[in-house]
């Protein structure tokens, strides 16, 4: 399935293809400029695609079987530690 040009449809194909769960806009900062970043983390959060767990912090979801609405891929544990990770906090 090819890769939509747009700004959106490559943030989309770089979150579904990392190894990293969690996101942040500065993963993002070579593709576009911070309020356009902004703009497409809140659209993919409003369609379901993301979720946040924090300010200016972002999760993979997936749809739950029992319920069918988005829920996060994976632990919230697991989750906080990528995202203290990413941001350099040492965890001990």
């Amino acid at each position: 399935m090819p890769v939509k040009q747009t700004l959106e449809g490559r943030m989309r194909y770089r979150i579904k293809r990392s190894a990293v769960p969690v996101f942040v806009p500065a993963d993002f900062k070579d593709l576009s400029d911070s309020d356009q970043i902004g703009r497409i983390f809140r659209r993919m959060t409003a369609s379901g695609f993301l979720i946040k767990i924090g300010q200016g912090v972002y999760a993979r979801s997936k749809i739950s079987a029992l319920t069918g609405e988005s829920t996060l891929e994976r632990p919230i544990q697991e989750l906080a530690r990528a995202a203290l990770a990413k941001r350099g906090v040492k965890i001990t």
